[in-house]
């Protein structure tokens, strides 16, 4: 049975379910309310469930995702009024106050537990990569934004690129914090005492080989890795 977890994560609140490994490899919803982030977590499910479907390859683009909070010209005239992005630096200043606390000229934004910088505007909460797009592009991503070097407080614009859920995780380059072998795509099998690389390719695990040494089936993990995941940077 599934099981959720709401928690607060900075100015943000964070969902995840009973299978969470990590932010790269697991479904994990944000938001500025406990109920908001476990919508978008279990959003995230159900399109990982949909594209799992067989032979129904165009069933997903015929959902459309409605945002909990739409953006209007108005509030995007506000955000241009009140930040100014540096795309060669990644860095927000205030060139209006949003309140009494915060002085003209002040670093906007402020870092998360998962990592990701975020900006706080009248009243909602919004990550910076995706302020930063909207700002040099003048639209909003209709999809994840990737920081290419790895680095989440890295919001240059040359270092962010649009990408898909499954595209955003195949740029992961450190091993989840549960992982044992310290080495990314790599699992210890204790019955055989030998070390499995394994890789995912669209939510599905795909199996690379048994190996007698973490470093042997890390080594084939990179090779499959920089074969398959177009987004791989390492």
């Amino acid at each position: 049975m599934k099981k959720y977890e709401v928690f607060r994560d900075g100015d943000l609140w964070c969902a995840v379910n009973n299978d969470f490994i990590n932010v790269q490899e697991s479904p994990v919803g944000f938001g500025i309310t406990p109920m908001v982030a476990l919508g978008e977590l279990v959003f995230q499910e159900c399109e990982i469930a949909l594209r799992q479907l067989p032979d129904i390859p165009y069933i997903w683009p015929i959902m459309q995702k409605q945002t909990l909070f739409k953006i209007n010209e108005t509030f995007e005239l506000m955000l241009k009024e009140y930040l100014e992005y540096n795309p060669e630096t990644g860095i927000f200043i205030w060139i209006l106050k949003p309140n009494k606390r915060i002085k003209i000229g002040d670093n906007a934004g402020s870092l998360s537990h998962t990592g990701y910088m975020c900006i706080k505007f009248k009243g909602k909460h919004f990550l910076s990569h995706r302020i930063a797009w909207f700002l040099t592009y003048k639209i909003w991503p209709d999809k994840d934004i990737d920081h290419i070097n790895g680095n989440k407080k890295d919001n240059r614009i040359i270092n962010l690129r649009l990408a898909t859920k499954s595209q955003n995780k195949q740029n992961q380059i450190k091993p989840s914090k549960n992982n044992k072998t310290g080495y990314l795509g790599v699992y210890y099998i204790e019955k055989s005492g030998k070390y499995e690389a394994q890789i995912m390719l669209n939510y599905k695990t795909k199996h690379i080989g048994y190996f007698n040494t973490a470093e042997e089936a890390h080594n084939e993990y990179l090779i499959k890795k920089r074969e398959i995941h177009e987004f791989c940077t390492i």
